[in-house]
């Protein structure tokens, strides 16, 4: 009835005392034109409209949510959302870093910030979906796995971090003229280059050390 009475922020998420349980999820979440921020930490469950049986939520649509700004979403598999004045996202992947995930922003063109969680070659994504979100001013990528390479660009990115993606990353390429900030926290395996750079670029680095790197 909340949600039908116009709701503007929604926040479901699981405490320390709530691991375990699971939460129904109203199917009206989906028609909540009036939100404006959302927040959702699996585990989670729909019950149909009889309340007869519950579903766990493994894909989520959202779409026509035309004032929602921001959004955190964890725990579930499949998102798409279409909510183009979305500003601010943060996705947390379920399960370890092996497992797949799907995530649409096709609609999402208003985008600035992005934060990622716990993804499977996000590098892969990124590379399809950087150029429809031209006004990516933020990206993080927190214990991604990701490939040997991975290319970042955007003409209006300023803030970029990328911190504990370990794996087999060799090489960081940065195309972003617009660039002020970049943050880097992991091992020392990495080369990091910058193609375009702004005179007012920052970049602090927090190194962890291969001590077999300085044993002859």
């Amino acid at each position: 009835m909340a949600i039908e009475g116009g709701i503007e922020v929604l926040e479901l998420s699981v405490t320390s005392g709530s691991v375990g349980k699971w939460y129904n999820l109203p199917l009206s979440l989906t028609k909540a034109k009036s939100l404006t921020k959302l927040v959702l930490n699996n585990p989670l469950s729909i019950r149909d409209p009889q309340g007869s049986r519950t579903y766990r939520v493994k894909s989520l649509s959202l779409y026509g949510l035309h004032k929602l700004k921001g959004a955190e979403i964890r725990g579930i598999m499949e998102v798409y959302i279409g909510a183009p004045n979305l500003e601010n996202l943060c996705y947390c992947a379920p399960g370890d870093r092996d497992a797949s995930f799907k995530l649409n922003l096709d609609s999402c063109t208003n985008l600035k910030c992005l934060s990622l969680w716990y993804l499977r070659r996000p590098d892969k994504w990124l590379s399809e979906v950087l150029y429809k979100i031209p006004f990516l001013e933020s990206l993080m990528l927190h214990n991604c796995s990701l490939s040997e390479r991975i290319d970042i660009s955007g003409p209006q990115l300023k803030f970029f971090e990328l911190s504990n993606c370990y794996n087999n990353v060799e090489e960081i390429n940065i195309d972003a003229p617009n660039l002020l900030s970049c943050n880097y926290i992991g091992d020392d395996k990495p080369f990091i280059s910058f193609q375009r750079i702004s005179d007012q670029l920052e970049v602090d680095a927090y190194i962890e050390i291969n001590h077999r790197h300085l044993i002859d």
